[in-house]
């Protein structure tokens, strides 16, 4: 992979560490990427997508 996500550098430089906390920090990466994906959903994408249509789509 090009660029690894933090969730692997934790890995990789903790084998040392339990299975169970190896699958805390996957799925807590997971739900924290779905969780900011949301909120840019929300208060950037459909703000924005609204302003557009209600600025060139709106007859005059």
């Amino acid at each position: 992979m090009l660029f690894p996500t933090d969730c692997e550098k934790w890995a990789t430089h903790n084998p040392d560490a339990s299975m169970e906390a190896h699958v805390f920090v996957s799925v807590s990466t997971f739900i924290l990427s779905v969780g900011v994906a949301h909120a840019c959903l929300k208060l950037y994408d459909l703000p924005v997508r609204n302003w557009l249509k209600n600025r060139f789509l709106v007859n005059k």
